[in-house]
């Protein structure tokens, strides 16, 4: 399991550790539905409340297989999208697009 850091890593407030969570890029549940183990580090962020909370809508649209939907949200919301990538190629969710 990741570490919880001492600051989000949206925001970058600096909180105490209570009020900051780890939080699955791709969801436990949806991991349980492909078979693997969503406890891998790339599949952790640490997140204020304000943050976790407004995971949510983008999450639904990711379990209902909407995996562009999913990353224009969390774009918009300011996550780093290169941690949101890696976490969805680990899980097959998205692969390379040659040109």
């Amino acid at each position: 399991m990741a570490n919880l850091k001492t600051s989000c890593e949206v925001c970058n407030l600096e909180l105490p550790s209570r009020k900051l969570s780890l939080h699955h890029i791709v969801p436990d549940a949806l991991c349980r539905q492909l078979g693997m183990d969503s406890n891998r580090p790339a599949n952790y962020l640490t997140l204020c409340r304000r943050e976790h909370g407004l995971t949510e809508v983008p999450e639904g649209k990711l379990e209902r297989g909407d995996v562009l939907g999913f990353l224009m949200d969390m774009r918009r919301l300011g996550f780093q999208m290169d941690r949101i990538e890696a976490a969805l190629k680990a899980y097959k969710l998205l692969t390379e697009v040659g040109v």
